[in-house]
């Protein structure tokens, strides 16, 4: 399902997308989101501005019809949210327009509104009328600015100069441009001026503003000229050259024409409806994957994390505390997205020796292992374990299950490369989040982060269970930590301790402990 727009239609879209659980693409076709002009237009707009940032979060996709409306959005939308640039294809029936006479100097389509800044075409035009006293302007289109306009004529006596056309059909604008010399777009904004292409197909040479969509497709002084909102001044200027060099009109005419057919070829039809079908089956999986390596191949952040003082001193000899309950020094044990490797390296050596082999997506954190003196590692996916079966004691996810969709996956490969009776050790984020979806069945994308899902001990467990393990051991921890870090990003030491300690003493509590953000669980293989 698509929304013709980020506002109303946007709203009804995900209304019957809540009810009936369909996709949802919202289209942008004007510049909503950085165009002062277009904000200060009204109260509604300025409404509008925030109801569409709320809106296209909760798109499955976004169609723009410009760089500059991409820009505008990606400055607010969440990153794991696919855009997609796709002009509206102008029709091909401009094409197929019949040269006439040409005894229309200048003609401008749109309607009468303060978007079109008519006004500023007038001034132009008032400017030239010295030079050129007989100049011919047409103006097709109607709107509530129509009578303003015809004021503005009547006072600048240039009603004998400026035509105010009304509404044409299609045909009637083809054999109207087939008889002018000029196009002019004077918007104060646009989206992708769909008549400024089609009197670019048709060949006429064309004045634009330099606003959303005739920037992309202009280059000034080659097939058109482009001129800052307003400016009435220099539009006159280029109108002057063109009126009075008939072979400029002529060569910068001819590249339009070649501009225009070209982004015609494209088939921007076509790759609408590609992306509409791919927003309705979206590969999520792989998305996320991609998500994580860009993100932990060029974030050092991540590795920043395993040295603050709070990890090392607190969080970490906790799990390595709990791990030695469960692996023995003489053991092979297969360390699935660890990361940074920092744990690992650690029971290592508190165990004496160990033979640890790492597999992680990111060659940062590979590269980082080797320094902890983590020397056999591997590049791969979770739910795709490189590994022969049964060559495993043990196997250890360190905040990693909630970085793929696929976790029955990533189970089912667990079992499949244990030894007989071989454990299964899951140190993973839980999230109390999960028990609000009415769906929980399976991991769940993380509603603000392209990286992650959702998931929580339950459906781990059953997912443990299903899979042929026994679980042997579930706990959850760090409510509290969990709450300050909303707050606090980096908790100092002697407030983590307390906090973490609080949380030792009270998740006895019925219904507490299912606020733990880290949740441990110890499975065996059947």
């Amino acid at each position: 399902m698509s929304a013709q727009d980020p506002f109303i239609c946007a709203l009804i879209a995900l209304l019957l997308k809540a009810m009936w659980g369909v996709p949802v693409n919202i289209q942008v076709h004007n510049d909503y989101f950085q165009s002062e002009a277009w904000r200060n237009e009204s109260f509604q707009n300025r409404m509008f501005f925030h109801i569409g940032k709320l809106t296209l979060n909760r798109a499955q996709s976004i169609r723009v019809v410009s760089e500059r409306i991409d820009r505008s959005i990606r400055t607010f939308i969440n990153p794991r949210i696919p855009i997609r640039k796709i002009l509206v294809s102008p029709s091909t029936s401009y094409q197929t327009g019949k040269t006439a006479k040409k005894n229309i100097d200048i003609v401008s389509v749109g309607r009468l509104v303060d978007q079109k800044d008519f006004p500023t075409l007038i001034r132009a035009v008032a400017n030239l009328k010295d030079k050129f006293p007989n100049i011919q302007i047409v103006v097709i289109g109607s709107g509530p600015r129509q009578n303003e306009i015809a004021r503005q004529l009547k006072s600048r006596g240039l009603t004998k100069n400026v035509c105010l056309t009304g509404e044409y059909s299609r045909e009637r604008v083809i054999r109207t441009l087939s008889r002018t010399k000029i196009y002019v777009s004077s918007s104060k904004y646009e989206g992708s001026s769909i008549a400024l292409l089609e009197a670019m197909s048709m060949g006429l040479p064309v004045i634009a503003t330099k606003v959303s969509g005739s920037e992309e497709i202009i280059r000034s002084g080659m097939n058109g000229f482009l001129i800052e909102p307003g400016d009435a001044s220099t539009l006159a200027k280029h109108i002057r050259e063109l009126l009075e060099n008939e072979l400029l009109r002529a060569s910068i005419g001819s590249k339009a024409k070649k501009t225009a057919n070209e982004i015609i070829r494209t088939n921007p039809h076509k790759k609408w409806t590609e992306f509409l079908i791919k927003t309705s089956n979206p590969d999520l999986p792989t998305n996320m994957k991609q998500a994580n390596i860009s993100h932990y191949d060029a974030d050092s952040g991540e590795l920043d994390k395993s040295r603050t003082d709070a990890s090392k001193l607190v969080y970490y000899p906790k799990i390595v505390s709990w791990l030695k309950q469960y692996v023995r020094k003489d053991q092979t044990v297969m360390d699935i997205g660890g990361g940074s490797g920092v744990v690992l390296a650690r029971l290592r050596s508190e165990l004496g020796s160990l033979a640890v082999v790492g597999l992680d997506i990111s060659m940062l954190m590979l590269k980082h292992r080797k320094t902890l003196g983590l020397r056999e590692n591997i590049v791969g996916d979770m739910d795709e374990l490189p590994f022969q079966s049964g060559s495993a004691d043990t196997i250890v996810f360190i905040a990693s299950l909630h970085h793929t969709l696929r976790i029955d996956k990533a189970i089912r490969e667990s079992f499949r490369v244990l030894k007989s009776h071989g454990t299964l050790l899951l140190i993973e984020h839980n999230s109390f989040r999960y028990l609000f979806y009415p769906k929980r069945n399976s991991a769940i994308p993380a509603p603000r982060d392209p990286r992650e899902c959702l998931i929580n001990h339950r459906v781990v467990r059953k997912q443990l269970i299903e899979n042929g393990f026994f679980i042997r051991h579930i706990s959850l921890h760090r409510q509290l930590v969990t709450l300050v870090q909303i707050f606090i990003k980096d908790i100092p030491l002697p407030l983590y301790r307390v906090l973490t300690a609080m949380d030792e003493a009270t998740g006895w509590i019925p219904g507490y402990k299912e606020f733990g953000s880290l949740m441990l669980i110890a499975a065996r293989k059947r």
